[in-house]
């Protein structure tokens, strides 16, 4: 028998754990090699790869005749939560989500209300709202996370003028704040609804 010098490896070279692939090599009489059985496996005899965990592994073949031929086999893990969430203003300071799972890709349902960067995940509001954000690799189903964008406060609307004893309720058509009192000696305001209770006579800043 007479064997050539390994060929290049052909085969697809990015699995999810728990899945597999086959290699191949046009050369005879060789054996299969995996530098990180940990990450993936490969059967000498066939080639066929499974992917044991997370990261990169050197698959080799030998057949004593030059050198071996390689290549780098990536095993991505199903998506991770994703972390890094919290609410955005429109046009104001991007956040940064991750994932610790490798080989995936960033998408935001609706890009009119916030962007997000398929590479990176900085994500930007655009306008207010909220918006899903997802991370997909192809290893089981995409995380994703909802993600809120409020708008520069607008003006406050309501009734600005009160009898001691009594409520009006102020609004906003912003999101995302919180309603505070200069002086609750005179007017309380619920922090989270807006009502406003007269407590004394005199003027407050409601805001």
């Amino acid at each position: 028998t007479v064997n050539a010098t390994p060929a290049a490896i052909t085969g697809t070279t990015t699995i999810c754990t728990g899945a597999t692939t086959t290699l191949s090599n046009t050369s005879t009489g060789g054996a299969w090699g995996s530098s990180n059985p940990a990450v993936a496996t490969v059967n000498s005899g066939t080639g066929v790869v499974g992917g044991a965990s997370q990261g990169t592994v050197t698959i080799s073949y030998a057949n004593g005749c030059g050198s071996a031929a390689s290549t780098t086999v990536t095993v991505n893990s199903s998506p991770a939560a994703i972390a890094g969430n919290s609410p955005m203003c429109v046009g104001g300071t991007t956040i940064t989500l991750t994932n610790t799972s490798t080989g995936g890709a960033w998408g935001s349902s609706n890009p009119a209300i916030a962007t997000v960067n398929s590479g990176t995940g900085v994500a930007g509001g655009v306008a207010q709202g909220t918006v899903t954000i997802s991370y997909a690799n192809g290893c089981g189903s995409a995380a994703t996370v909802t993600a809120t964008v409020n708008a520069t406060p607008a003006a406050i609307t309501g009734t600005t003028t009160i009898c001691t004893g009594a409520t009006t309720t102020l609004s906003n058509t912003s999101t995302g704040g919180a309603w505070g009192s200069s002086n609750p000696a005179v007017a309380t305001v619920n922090s989270g609804t807006g009502v406003v209770g007269g407590a004394s006579q005199g003027t407050v800043t409601i805001s």
